[in-house]
């Protein structure tokens, strides 16, 4: 019942403020990072809905402003939000990659893109295009503090040998036949 009051509430503020056009739109700028205590429910787990709304608030957010400097940090929130809500890893992917392409030089397109890889691999177990990002990381940002950590996922990105789950079982039945 609280989500749902949330969701309302949510829709309410999204459509009036489509109503009220232009004309109030440099007044209507709202930070939407009001929601960001609401995007988890009380059991800890992700409150879809809420989240994909609350992603497209910031989206929109970074549209409006794209030009300031608030503009990259809105973009790299609503993919932030959107790599965490099921069904929409791909579109995180496609936010972190704007994010690189548009604001190159920004503090944040490092972190986008090894963002990037790390959406790939874990989200969407896509280990080749996982390890391609992790790789163009090290290239373009060889001295950041996250090249060590590129590093080590660009290392288990590549161990095709067996996946973590076949380890787990292979661990599993060795376990139960040392019993």
């Amino acid at each position: 019942m609280k989500n749902l009051l949330y969701i309302m509430t949510l829709l309410l503020l999204v459509a009036c403020g489509q109503e009220k056009g232009k004309e109030s739109e440099s007044n209507e700028n709202p930070d939407p990072s009001y929601l960001d205590d609401q995007l988890t429910n009380e059991d800890g787990t992700i409150n879809a809905i809420l989240s994909d709304s609350a992603a497209a608030l910031y989206f929109q957010a970074y549209e409006r402003n794209a030009k300031d400097s608030i503009g990259p940090y809105y973009l790299m929130k609503s993919a932030d939000i959107h790599r965490h809500v099921p069904g929409k890893a791909l579109m995180a992917v496609k936010r972190y990659l704007t994010l690189v392409k548009k604001y190159p030089q920004h503090d944040l397109a490092p972190v986008a893109q090894f963002m990037t890889g790390l959406t790939f691999d874990e989200n969407l177990n896509d280990k080749a295009r996982a390890s391609k990002v992790y790789e163009d990381f090290l290239k373009l940002y060889p001295n950041h503090p996250m090249a060590a950590e590129a590093e080590n996922l660009l290392a288990l990105a590549n161990d095709s040998e067996e996946s973590d789950l076949d380890k787990v079982h292979e661990w599993m039945k060795n376990e139960q036949e040392e019993k």
